[in-house]
């Protein structure tokens, strides 16, 4: 839209100076005064913009690289929806995408990128991407994470995870061990392939395991957080082992049955409706201000905006503490694919480190 009105102000110019002297004084009067309001127009958007982009907050992760608090999530999008959703997004004024070979999209994911950088929307410096390693990839990481950046039309990575700390196979422990699918991590940290690796969906067991056997800790770990699902303990600890925190499904996502959404609270909605935001809005700042990165995800260009314009006001300490102790506390995002009676996940405890902390 800020090119099309650029466009147009430059070709009004042009034709207002070859106006016929018999033209009268009120038509040229009239185009000068729609000149000045397409300029004014297209300054202004442009400027409002580059407000939002350069106004977004960021985290510095342990390598030294700034990752953008507020990413887009790209989970359960399609086809030419997730190309156009991010698409919109990069020119709403998103800077981090946050991606996975699981969800099957990554193609289309670098159609926008690709888009994005021939039209001169965005230069890939501009930009924070991150994709993760799925389970069946742990025996292959170098390959996976090649098919990643050519699907996604990249040269690199900002940030490469582990998706979860399961490789698919049946037994007693994980084969390969994560210690030795970390090592490979490393690896494409030194090859230049990525610029940082971390981990999704770890306990703070497997995180401690981790660290011991390794020479670099994570630097990011991404997990489920919302007000039904706040966490606290695992974002604490990661913090304390200078690990930055992401938040995924940080609206509850869309719960199994028999669990609620916090989309539906009545103490979310009052914060809401008192601070004049929308519920997902509040939800979105609360994590930001508890010094999280937060990926919601949208498909329509309401929700995508609405999302992103979290960014110019805060809510009070009232409104936080009220959001951040609702009585209501349940995982939202299944794991029940990932257990096995053999092993190495026979219950949910056993995947998420629940009574086995050293």
């Amino acid at each position: 839209a800020i090119l099309h009105l650029r466009r147009t102000y430059h070709s009004l110019g042009g034709s207002i100076n070859h106006i016929g002297p018999r033209s009268t004084k009120q038509v040229k009067l009239a185009a000068r005064t729609l000149l000045r309001v397409l300029h004014t127009t297209a300054r202004s958007a442009a400027q409002t913009q580059k407000r939002y982009v350069m106004a977004t907050p960021a985290l510095k992760l342990n390598n030294g690289a700034s990752m953008p608090q507020l990413g887009f999530g790209t989970w359960r999008l399609k086809g030419d929806d997730a190309t156009d959703s991010v698409l919109n997004a990069i020119k709403l004024g998103y800077r981090h995408i946050d991606c996975a070979t699981a969800y099957g999209n990554q193609r289309g994911v670098g159609k926008a990128f690709k888009q994005a950088f021939d039209d001169g929307l965005v230069k890939r410096e501009d930009l924070f991407i991150t994709s993760k390693l799925w389970n069946k990839e742990h025996n292959e990481v170098e390959e996976a994470c090649a098919r990643v950046l050519k699907d996604l039309q990249l040269e690199y990575l900002d940030l490469y995870l582990i998706h979860w700390p399961v490789a698919d196979n049946e037994g007693p422990k994980v084969d390969p061990p994560i210690s030795k699918t970390w090592e490979r991590m490393e690896g494409l940290v030194t090859g230049g392939k990525i610029k940082a690796a971390g981990i999704s969906n770890f306990g703070i067991q497997k995180i401690k395991d981790l660290i011991k056997k390794s020479k670099t800790k994570p630097s990011v770990l991404q997990i489920e957080i919302h007000p039904y699902w706040r966490n606290d303990e695992l974002i604490h600890y990661a913090k304390e082992e200078g690990i930055v925190v992401t938040a995924y499904s940080p609206l509850g996502s869309e719960p199994p049955e028999g669990n609620k959404t916090p989309l539906k609270d009545e103490k979310v909605a009052e914060v809401a409706k008192k601070v004049g935001k929308s519920v997902p809005a509040v939800m979105i700042r609360w994590g930001i201000q508890r010094d999280l990165i937060v990926i919601p995800k949208a498909t329509s260009e309401e929700h995508v905006k609405d999302n992103f314009a979290v960014l110019d006001w805060e809510l009070s300490e009232e409104d936080m503490e009220a959001l951040s102790s609702l009585e209501t506390q349940n995982k939202n995002v299944p794991a029940a694919m990932f257990l096995k009676e053999g092993g190495p996940y026979v219950t949910e405890s056993d995947l998420w480190d629940e009574g086995l902390l050293e």
